[in-house]
C-alpha cells in the first residue's frame, strides 16, 4: 500500500453537530484487484460516504476501481473506470 495516503482520524464514538458518524475506508484497486491506496474518512452515512469516496476517486487516475468499507462491511464496489478507448 502506498504510504502517501490521505488519512482522517477522529476518536471512536464521535459526532458531527450532534449526529453520530461512521468511519469508512475507500480502497483504490489496481487492474488485478489488489489494493493500491486507501483513504480513511468519517461520514454521516453510506450515501454521504459514497459521495466522498467518488470525489477522492475522481481526483486520482492511477487506479481504475474502488471499494468502500465501513468496518468489515462492504458498502460499495465501483468497477473499472470507463475510458475513451473502452467506449
Amino acid at each position: 500500500v502506498d504510504k502517501t495516503n490521505t488519512l482522517i482520524r477522529r476518536p471512536h464514538g464521535h459526532s458531527m453537530g450532534g449526529f453520530a458518524v461512521k468511519e469508512y475506508r475507500c480502497y483504490f484497486l489496481n487492474r488485478r484487484g489488489g489494493i493500491g491506496d486507501v483513504v480513511e474518512f468519517v461520514s454521516m452515512g453510506d450515501s454521504a460516504a459514497l459521495g466522498t469516496a467518488r470525489q477522492h476517486f475522481e481526483k486520482q487516475s492511477a487506479y481504475p476501481s474502488y471499494e468502500i468499507w465501513e468496518k468489515a462491511r462492504l458498502v460499495h464496489r465501483e468497477s473499472e473506470r470507463k475510458t475513451a478507448l473502452q467506449g
